[in-house]
């Protein structure tokens, strides 16, 4: 059986919490110091992951909320599923779906994780992470 990539997005209909815990697996991107890795959905723009996530918080199964964006931006990859290194450019948008405080961070992705391990790539993605993972609440407060 061949691998394809939208084989595993089949998979992904789940809660926009979900699909953010997922977002932030590894560390608190924005303010991780060095290379980070995450899997998630990376999308070429700001406004194409928004649109995903709000999408998604929304109630629009994961595969057909990016299939939505892909199709609006006329290029079957502009937001796709990976398991990325990167590093944080900056913190480009804070917006609000469902309840829940994101921001939309703009990332230097320096390599994809694929069938045969890690391959060095250099390219600029704009992915969603919660705010309390950006800024954790403090203790005692």
């Amino acid at each position: 059986m061949k691998w394809e990539w939208k084989d595993d997005i089949a998979s992904l209909i789940v809660p926009l919490t979900l699909a953010i815990v997922a977002l932030c697996l590894f560390a608190s991107p924005a303010k991780a110091d060095g290379p980070t890795q995450a899997r998630g959905v990376f999308c070429d723009t700001m406004h194409e992951v928004e649109t995903y996530v709000t999408l998604a918080g929304t109630g629009t199964p994961a595969r057909e909320a990016l299939e939505s964006v892909n199709a609006a931006a006329g290029k079957p990859n502009a937001c796709v599923f990976g398991h990325v290194v990167f590093e944080t450019l900056e913190e480009v948008k804070d917006i609000t779906v469902s309840e829940h405080q994101l921001t939309i961070i703009k990332l230097a992705i320096i390599a994809v994780h694929t069938p045969m391990g890690f391959m060095p790539i250099a390219m600029t993605q704009f992915m969603v992470v919660e705010q309390r993972l950006i800024y954790p609440p403090r203790l005692g407060a």
